[in-house]
C-alpha cells in the first residue's frame, strides 16, 4: 500500500497579533494578560497568514496568495496558489503532505515545491488509511499524493476505510474495494464490519454473510446478524436468537431471546427473561438465572440479580458475592473495580477485596499501580493491593513505576502537593515478575523525597 497521504485540513491561524509590553501572566494558568495601558502599537506582520511544514520550510499567504518559502524568506514556489491545506501524515516517519489550489482545483507538491499532482480535483477532503478522499465530476476517489490511484474516482461516496478494506457508495448501493478493485459490487443496502469477513451485509430489511470474494455464504433471510466472535455470528429469524459458523451453517438454532457475542467460548443468553450461558457447541452451561450477563474476561464474567452485581467462573461458581452496585471485569487488569454505595475499591480475581470500597475517585496507572482519592487526601496502591503511597497528599499529578528484574526491586516515583508545595519522591519495595508477567511486592518504603519539581497539577 501507499504512504503518501493527506488527511483532513487543518485550520489556518492568523499570525498577526498584538506586541504587549510588559506582560502580566496569572499563575496556574497558560494565559498571558495585558494592562490596555501597556499596549505599543503591533509591527506589521510580513505575511497574512503562515503554516509550518517543516523547522526550515512553511507556506505563507501574502496579498491573497500562497507560496512555499523557506523561514529565512527564499521562495521555493511563487504567490500563485489560492489556498494551501498542510497535515503531518504519518507521526512514525515524520511524513507531510501539502495540498495547493489553483485556478479552482487542488493538488500535491512535495516539499521542494515541485507539483506531484497537477490541480485537477475539486475538492479535497480527508485521510482515508493511505489515501486521499478526493472529488472531480461529481465523484470520489482515493489517491495518494504522487497521484497513484488507490480507489477509482467513480464513486458518489466512500464511507469507510477500514484497514485496506473500502466501502463505497455507487446509485444509492453499497459495495467493497480492495486494492484498488471492487471485491464486492455495490449491490446492496448496507455492510457492517467491513475490517472482518465473512462481512454483514443488508438487502431491503434483511441481512446475510458474504466472503471476501463476494459470495454468499448465507442467504440474506435474517432479522438481524452481529459480527464473528470466537467464529461464531448471531443470527435472528422470526424473532428469535441463534449462532451460526464462518461456513455459514446454523450451529445454534434461533431460540434465544436476546444473545451475546462469544468470548472464552462462552456467550450470554436470556431465555423466558432470564440469563445464562452456553458453550459454543451450544450446550447450557450456566442455567439461566441472572437479571444481567457480562462477558467473560480471564476466567470471570459479571452477573446480576436484584440490581446488584458478583463474579462467576465459567462453570457458574460464585466467585464473588453477589453484592455491589458495578462491577468493572472488562478493564483488562489484574484487579476488578467495584463500586459500592457511591464508594470505589478492588477485589482480585478471587473475589477478596485488596483496596478498601471508601474511595471517592480512583485513577488506574496502567494496571502497575492504582491512585485513589478519599476527601481531599491522595495515595497510591501497587497492582496486588499493598499500599504504597500513603493517603495524605493533597494530589498527585504523576506517577512512574521502574522495575529492576536483575536486583529484584521496583521503583514508584511521585510528584505529588504536600502543604500546597510540589513535591518529587519515591517508594521501593522488592519484587518478583511471575511466569505471567504480573509482579508481586514485599514491603514498601516511606516515601523519599527528592529535589522538588514543579507540579504539572492546575
Amino acid at each position: 500500500m501507499y504512504n503518501k497521504i493527506l488527511t483532513k485540513a487543518v485550520a489556518l491561524v492568523p499570525l498577526t497579533a498584538l506586541l504587549i509590553n510588559p506582560v502580566q501572566t496569572m499563575a496556574g494558568s497558560n494565559h498571558t494578560y495585558a494592562s490596555a495601558n501597556n499596549i505599543v502599537a503591533a509591527k506589521k506582520a510580513k505575511y497574512e497568514k503562515e503554516i509550518g511544514i517543516f523547522p526550515d520550510v512553511k507556506a505563507v499567504k501574502s496579498k491573497g496568495k500562497w507560496a512555499i518559502v523557506k523561514t529565512n524568506g527564499k521562495k521555493i514556489t511563487g504567490f500563485i496558489y489560492q489556498d494551501v491545506k498542510v497535515e503531518k501524515l504519518n507521526d512514525t516517519y515524520g511524513t507531510i503532505a501539502i495540498a495547493v489550489k489553483k485556478d479552482g482545483k487542488w493538488g500535491f507538491v512535495n516539499e521542494l515545491g515541485k507539483e506531484t499532482v497537477s490541480p485537477k480535483f475539486d475538492e479535497v477532503k480527508e485521510i482515508m488509511f493511505t489515501g486521499v478522499k478526493v472529488k472531480k465530476d461529481g465523484k470520489w476517489g482515493l489517491v495518494t499524493t504522487d497521484g497513484d490511484v488507490i480507489i477509482p474516482v467513480k464513486y458518489d461516496d466512500i464511507e469507510k476505510f477500514d484497514g485496506a478494506v473500502a466501502k463505497v457508495v455507487l446509485d444509492g448501493k453499497k459495495g467493497l474495494v480492495a486494492d484498488g478493485k471492487e471485491i464486492i459490487p455495490p449491490k446492496y443496502d448496507d455492510i457492517n464490519d467491513i475490517a472482518h469477513a465473512p462481512y454483514q451485509v443488508k438487502l431491503g430489511d434483511k441481512w446475510g454473510f458474504i466472503s471476501e470474494t463476494g459470495k454468499e455464504i448465507t442467504p440474506v433471510k435474517y432479522d438481524a446478524v452481529t459480527a464473528f466472535a470466537d467464529g461464531l455470528a448471531g443470527v435472528k429469524l422470526d424473532g428469535k436468537w441463534g449462532y451460526i459458523n464462518q461456513r455459514g451453517e446454523e450451529v445454534i438454532t434461533p431460540k434465544y431471546d436476546e444473545i451475546k457475542e462469544f468470548s472464552e467460548n462462552r456467550a450470554g443468553v436470556r431465555l423466558e427473561g432470564n440469563w445464562g450461558y452456553i458453550d459454543g457447541s451450544g450446550e447450557e452451561v450456566i442455567s439461566p438465572q441472572y437479571d444481567e450477563a457480562g462477558k467473560f474476561d480471564k476466567g470471570l464474567a459479571s452477573v446480576s440479580i436484584n440490581g446488584r452485581w458478583g463474579l462467576i467462573d465459567k462453570n457458574g461458581e460464585l466467585k464473588c458475592k453477589i453484592i455491589y452496585d458495578s462491577i468493572f471485569n472488562n478493564e483488562g487488569m489484574s484487579l476488578i473495580r467495584v463500586d459500592l454505595d457511591g464508594m470505589t475499591g478492588y477485589i482480585n480475581r478471587a473475589g477478596k477485596v485488596v483496596i478498601p470500597v471508601r474511595y471517592e475517585e480512583v485513577i488506574n496507572y496502567n494496571d502497575e499501580a492504582v491512585v485513589v482519592r478519599a476527601g481531599k487526601k491522595w495515595g497510591a496502591y501497587d497492582s496486588t493491593g499493598k499500599m504504597a503511597v500513603p493517603v495524605n497528599y493533597e494530589g498527585i499529578d504523576n506517577l512512574n513505576v521502574y522495575h529492576d528484574d536483575k536486583k529484584g526491586v521496583t521503583t514508584i516515583y511521585v510528584n505529588a502537593t504536600l502543604k500546597k508545595k510540589p513535591v518529587f519522591f519515591s517508594v521501593q519495595a522488592k519484587s518478583q515478575r511471575t511466569v505471567k508477567g504480573e509482579y508481586t511486592y514485599g514491603k514498601w518504603s516511606k516515601p523519599k523525597t527528592k529535589a522538588k519539581v514543579k507540579s504539572n497539577r492546575k
